[in-house]
Formats: C-alpha cells, sequence, structure tokens
C-alpha cells in the first residue's frame, strides 16, 4: 500500500510501517547505498522506519534466530508504505486473525446450525447439526508455499483444511470426505495427530485456505479448536 503525501523542500523522508511478528528484529537496507535503518516491532507487531534516502530496501524481520526478507522501492519524499513480512506467514496464531493478511475470519458456505467463535487464543469451528466452514476474506497467494500447518488443540469433529477457488464449496452433510472441487484437501479424525500438514507445493496462485468441522456423533454438535494455521516455505 502506498500513499503519496509529498511535501516540499527539506531532507528526503519516507515512512515505511512493516507489520511482523511482535517483538521481532526489523531492518531496512538500501541497495544503492547500503544504509540501514533498523528497529524493533512493538506488541501489536508494528515497527516503523524513517527512511532517509530513496532506493530499493530489503527488509528483514528476524525473531529467535528466524527470519523472514521482502523487498521494496521508495521513491519520492513523504511517501508511506506498510508491509506484511510474518515470521512463518501465519494466517491465525493464538487469537490473531493477522487483519492485514487475511481480513480477518469470516464464514465459509456451510451447512445448517453450524458457527464458529473467535477465542482470546484459539479458533473453535462448531459443525451445529451437520457442518460448517471459515476461511480468511482474503484469497492468500500460495505461490513458494510447500505446506500448511494447521495446528488443533482439540476435535470431537471431522476437521478438514483444504484450497479453493469458489465460495460455494463446502463439506456436504451426507459424507466424510471432502467435496471441494479444488485440491488439495485432507480430513483428519477425532484421535489423529493435533499437527495437520496439507501439500500445497503444486500450487500457484491465489485460494481461499478453509477449514471445517463435520458433526462426528450422532447425538449434539460437535467442534474443533485451532490455535494456529501457518504457510509453511522451503
Amino acid at each position: 500500500m502506498i500513499v503519496n503525501m509529498t511535501g516540499a523542500g527539506g531532507a528526503f523522508s519516507a515512512t515505511l510501517a512493516v507489520t511482523t511478528d511482535a517483538g521481532a528484529a526489523v531492518s531496512a537496507t538500501c541497495a544503492g547505498n547500503g544504509k540501514t535503518y533498523s528497529g524493533t516491532a512493538g506488541e501489536d507487531g508494528i515497527c516503523m522506519l524513517n527512511i532517509r534516502a530513496s532506493g530499493t530496501y530489503t527488509v528483514t524481520a528476524t525473531l529467535n534466530g528466524v527470519s523472514e526478507t521482502g523487498r521494496i522501492a521508495i521513491a519520492d519524499m513523504g511517501e508511506s508504505h506498510a508491509m506484511d513480512l510474518y515470521i512463518g506467514m501465519y494466517l491465525y496464531r493464538h487469537g490473531d486473525e493477522r487483519q492485514s493478511l487475511t481480513g480477518g475470519w469470516i464464514n465459509h458456505d456451510s451447512g445448517a446450525n453450524g458457527s464458529f467463535a473467535k477465542g482470546e487464543d484459539a479458533m473453535t469451528i462448531y459443525s451445529g447439526a451437520y457442518s460448517h466452514n471459515i476461511r480468511p476474506a482474503k484469497m492468500i497467494d500460495l505461490t513458494g508455499v510447500t505446506a500448511l500447518r494447521w495446528l488443533l488443540t482439540t476435535h470431537t469433529a471431522w476437521a478438514y483444511i483444504g484450497v479453493t477457488k469458489k465460495t460455494s464449496d463446502y463439506f456436504n452433510a451426507g459424507t466424510i470426505s471432502a467435496n471441494w472441487t479444488s485440491s488439495p484437501s485432507k480430513q483428519v479424525n477425532p484421535g489423529d495427530a493435533n499437527e495437520v500438514l496439507l501439500d500445497v507445493s503444486s500450487l500457484t496462485g491465489s485460494y481461499y485456505v478453509v477449514l471445517a468441522s463435520r458433526r462426528y456423533t450422532t447425538e449434539g454438535a460437535t467442534d474443533v479448536i485451532f490455535s494456529e494455521l501457518e504457510c509453511i516455505r522451503e
């Protein structure tokens, strides 16, 4: 996102707002003169850098020895830039919906009586009488992403993860298997491991990442509770 606020005269100054993981060390290095501007992301995950020279910058965010890098061109006096540089590229993490990347989490096309709740540390998908499906409001660019890592806290329902370009695909209440027309997707049974990996290495371009809960028992609604969803790159 670029917003031009060009001023007249004075020394060069532009603003770069980097959204990353809280506590990450952030640096922006100019390819032309090697000048580096540094800071630390606050509790809101935002690091504000005052850029004092035009050029193309390599921006790096580092936390616990893990780094994520991006590039951005800053050309004119007074420009304000913003970029996302999540370490691990989380789509959801411990209550954080990663709004700038995902647009927040919303209902996908679903069966009757389902719902989902956004908690402080996790999100719960209730299957209701049939099933329920949720996704980020924005499509996610999966180019270069090798896998989706979904961390379940508990799942008393069948849990599903998959990708699609449609908003009308859902898990049919009459079958255990996914009926999304786009692949890949995966079913997780109650009692299976809570860390789920979905191989998306064959995909390029943007997709909706859809998570679902489908009723497991014959009585009452069941649910899927999860705390993380991460895009993994090699």
